[in-house]
């Protein structure tokens, strides 16, 4: 019986970054790369709005006020946006926040 690829077998895991980029369209790559320069602040309400949080949960969560969260939203949305302005719906960043935290998580990992 043959043994199981281990971590070492080369081939045997693929870089999750670059798995998800296959799938995603040039817009939504782009916008997972500029996802990487956010704030801190950014990220974690970014991130929390990925798990499916509400902007008034997302400011309980993190001791914000309901305006200041919406404020960063807008950051956000502004920083993700592709150029020419198209803006990006509630929905889109949150998808976008589930697949940059799964690329970006060391223990969710693609086989």
């Amino acid at each position: 019986m043959a043994e199981p690829p281990s971590d070492k077998t080369p081939g045997a895991r693929i870089d999750r970054a670059a798995a998800l980029a296959l799938l995603l369209s040039a817009d939504e790559r782009a916008m997972l790369e500029r996802a990487a320069r956010l704030s801190g602040q950014e990220r974690a309400v970014f991130l929390l709005m990925g798990a499916g949080l509400k902007p008034k949960a997302v400011a309980s969560d993190l001791a914000l006020s309901i305006k200041t969260v919406e404020t960063i939203v807008e950051r956000i949305r502004s920083k993700l946006a592709p150029e020419g302005g198209k803006s990006i719906g509630t929905g889109d960043l949150a998808f976008v926040a589930r697949l940059w935290s799964r690329a970006n998580d060391p223990l969710w990992g693609i086989p």
